[in-house]
């Protein structure tokens, strides 16, 4: 480690039992990630700028396992499972909850088999770039716009 340029944000132990597979850092300066808290309930946590820390989405009844989360300015942009349903991709913002795709969703003259989301999938104004993988083999790249595209 270099002496200057790091700064530890969280640590597992006594607040967190164990952190996702990565942490999305927005442009605005928060930090957005999948952990499991000291109970073992995983959530979607967002580092702040000034250092605090919050809840911006627990799995609780609603997800049965979140995967990986992006952050918006105040838009969250997540991937998880809900109870009994299929991988999802889905927008939160201000107690709004949408539905972007799910794996199993129709798709031209086939389904979606998978998708790939990562932190290089969003641009700063909430437009994502997904790769979807259908059932019939072929590839697809779609854009997902935060307003209607023009």
């Amino acid at each position: 480690w270099h002496e200057q340029g790091t700064e530890e944000l969280l640590t597992s132990g006594a607040d967190f039992a164990e952190f996702g597979a990565f942490a999305f850092a927005a442009r605005e300066g928060g930090i957005a990630l999948v952990a499991r808290d000291a109970s073992g309930v995983q959530g979607i946590y967002v580092v702040h700028g000034d250092g605090s820390v919050s809840s911006a989405m627990p799995a609780g009844d609603t997800f049965a396992e979140l995967r990986g989360a992006l952050l918006v300015g105040e838009e969250l942009i997540f991937y998880a499972r809900r109870h009994g349903a299929e991988l999802a991709i889905y927008r939160a913002r201000q107690q709004l909850l949408h539905c972007v795709l799910a794996t199993g969703d129709p798709y031209q003259d086939s389904f979606i088999a998978s998708f790939a989301l990562n932190p290089v999938s969003v641009d700063g104004s909430g437009q994502l770039a997904i790769r979807l993988q259908l059932a019939s083999g072929r590839g697809v790249i779609v854009r997902a716009c935060a307003q209607p595209v023009a």
